[in-house]
């Protein structure tokens, strides 16, 4: 096998001092065919010299071969990086290598190359992991634990691109790496980075090619033209494409040009060759929160480019939140907007992997649902389908670490005690498919498999005071005493018949739109007897069995999940049992509560998991 390095660096960072070499932060990076190529940077401690690696396909290191750098490149001044490229590697293959200089080699590292053909795999996605570190090492852990081939990082590494920012995210980036016994010695796996810029990075867009050695047109130089790219993985299994959302943002309008023509032109001419289509760029078409603009036009002049060109999926970053949205197109070209169809392209996102959290409060049809915590996104290539799921980092320190083995033999292989984020009309996984022509449509549940999700709006709700008062309007409130008048909720909505025969209910949770808060304790119970919205009376709000019990402390969505024991009380609704619904009750509180009701924009909801026999 012949091995080569030309200028520029697909850089695995390796963040851990070797013992004996004076070198830090190694790294591996993806740019092109990630069959045959790959670049390893690492950065220097102090003042070294004759730094190179050591690389080969086993673990006998007297067949090792000497590679020297090829770039030595600063960031901001005083982040030094050598960066190695690697040709003509073998597809589906293990390399070991080492860093070294004068003083000795450091430790030893191993990462794999993608396959030529189309394979089951496993790769994680994500961005913003700028401000809050413990957040970011939580998800960095979680790479290492999941084992992917590879990461799309969507931008804003750090909050203001210095080098001293950079150098923590490349310390912090070692803690994804994975602990490995092989032949009797200590190799960590490293894992590949597709970076991409974010606005964080505005000040510097060359970050991705001086601190990841990135080189989009292989020219050897640091430039804007390197901050997009697309190359396949598993031959034609899919085209990774990675946008610049910035160029035009930051005022580059002819960098913008010149991405804008080759998107178009790689479109047309590679992407029909190749099953699924991904993208991956930084600010969303239409951020779903209101501390953002409605619209970013420049992202919205791709959708129809994406939809006639069959884009599958993309993965937008920049909000810092969860969303995931059916299949869709724009809307029409005079007013800026998608549109819910069968077959189209799903957006994800929007980046969470360490910045500041922020509402997920701006609401549209064409969205499946949308939530915000700290998360990165799995997504499997599983046969003819694409499996997404989003990972809460609050749910780290109880997942499981795959082993070496366990991944090697089964490539869809995920660690247990992962805390998944349970999508309204989905569940854990959002299945992809194709129709006839390649675009992305979703199986009826949504989820696909055995496992779905609905969503059920309610259909009634009414306010009702132990001394006579009855509300329907757009607002329900329950109160221990209000003006003397203890408040009780009644809410209902129509499960018969809403979910296929047979199904079994694995999990459930209420969903209240609050817009008045309270400190106080509140329950929810089974209500006993019939009522109307235009009759109902105090009686009629009799307390039946405790499902669950919540604090309204924030206004906003709340999610309460109901606990095993009250499923039982669903599944009978499920099976067409008759159904008086819920009663919202203040557990001894006169601090009232507030909630959108089924006449509001926002009204209650519950949301059932099931599997099908």
């Amino acid at each position: 096998m012949r091995q080569h390095f030309l200028l520029f660096g697909v850089s695995i960072l390796f963040a851990s001092i070797g013992a004996n070499a004076a070198t830090q932060y190694p790294r591996v990076v993806w740019d092109s065919d990630p069959a045959h190529k790959a670049v390893i940077g690492f950065s220097p401690v102090g003042s070294i010299s004759d730094a190179h690696i050591k690389l080969g396909n086993s673990t006998n290191e007297s067949s090792w071969v000497r590679y020297n750098p090829n770039a030595n490149r600063t960031f901001n001044s005083s982040l030094s990086s050598y960066f190695v490229r690697l040709n003509n590697l073998t597809p589906n293959t293990a390399y070991y290598f080492r860093v070294c200089d004068a003083s000795g080699c450091g430790s030893r590292y191993w990462f794999r190359t993608a396959a030529s053909s189309a394979n089951d795999v496993t790769f994680i996605t994500g961005g913003d992991s700028r401000t809050n570190r413990s957040a970011r090492q939580q998800g960095n852990r979680l790479v290492g634990k999941i084992r992917p081939q590879f990461v799309m990082f969507g931008g804003d590494y750090t909050d203001n691109n210095t080098a001293s920012q950079m150098q923590e995210w490349l310390s912090d980036w070692q803690l994804s790496f994975s602990s490995d016994s092989i032949d009797g010695q200590s190799y960590k796996q490293i894992y590949p980075l597709v970076p991409t810029v974010g606005n964080h990075e505005d000040n510097d867009q060359r970050v991705i090619c001086l601190v990841f050695g990135v080189d989009s047109n292989n020219d050897g130089n640091c430039s804007l033209r390197d901050s997009y790219n697309a190359f396949n993985v598993g031959g034609n299994q899919f085209r990774l494409y990675t946008l610049n959302t910035e160029l035009r943002l930051s005022g580059y309008e002819a960098d913008w040009s010149a991405q804008d023509s080759w998107l178009s032109s790689d479109l047309s001419n590679q992407a029909a060759a190749v099953t699924w289509r991904l993208a991956q760029y930084h600010k969303p078409m239409f951020p779903r929160t209101s501390s953002k603009p409605l619209i970013n036009t420049a992202m919205f002049e791709w959708a129809q480019r994406f939809y006639d060109h069959r884009m599958n999926l993309v993965i937008e970053s920049d909000s810092h939140l969860v969303k995931y949205t059916y299949p869709v197109k724009p809307a029409s070209s005079s007013t800026p907007n998608l549109t819910r169809v069968t077959a189209g392209t799903v957006y994800i996102g929007e980046g969470a992997w360490g910045a500041p959290t922020r509402t997920a409060d701006r609401v549209s049809d064409w969205v499946t649902d949308q939530d915000s915590f700290a998360h990165l996104n799995i997504v499997q290539a599983n046969g003819s389908a694409l499996d997404i799921y989003t990972v809460r980092f609050s749910g780290e320190a109880a997942t499981s670490t795959l082993t070496r083995d366990e991944r090697l033999a089964n490539p869809l292989a995920l660690p247990t005690g992962l805390s998944f984020w349970q999508a309204d009309s989905v569940g854990e996984r959002y299945r992809l498919q194709q129709d006839s022509n390649g675009r992305s449509t979703v199986p009826s549940g949504g989820g696909g498999g055995s496992n779905y999700s609905v969503t059920l709006r309610a259909s009634d709700d009414v306010t009702v005071g132990n001394n006579g008062r009855r509300d329907n309007g757009t607002t329900v409130f329950a109160d221990g005493s209000d003006g003397g008048e203890v408040l009780r909720g009644l809410l209902r909505w129509q499960v018969a018949g809403q979910l296929p025969a047979g199904a079994e209910v694995t999990a459930a949770r209420v969903r209240l739109r609050i817009t008045n808060r309270s400190t106080g304790s509140y329950d929810i119970h089974s209500a006993t007897t019939a009522w109307s919205e235009s009759s109902a009376t105090w009686s009629q709000a009799a307390l039946g069995g405790k499902l669950a019990s919540f604090t309204p402390s924030a206004t906003g969505w709340l999610t309460i999940n109901l606990p095993s024991n009250a499923l039982s009380t669903i599944q009978n609704w499920v099976n067409g049992a008759t159904q008086y619904g819920i009663v919202l009750s203040s557990a001894g509180t006169n601090d009232g509560v507030d909630l959108s009701s089924s006449e509001s924009s926002n009204p209650p909801e519950i949301i059932i998991d099931y599997r099908l026999p």
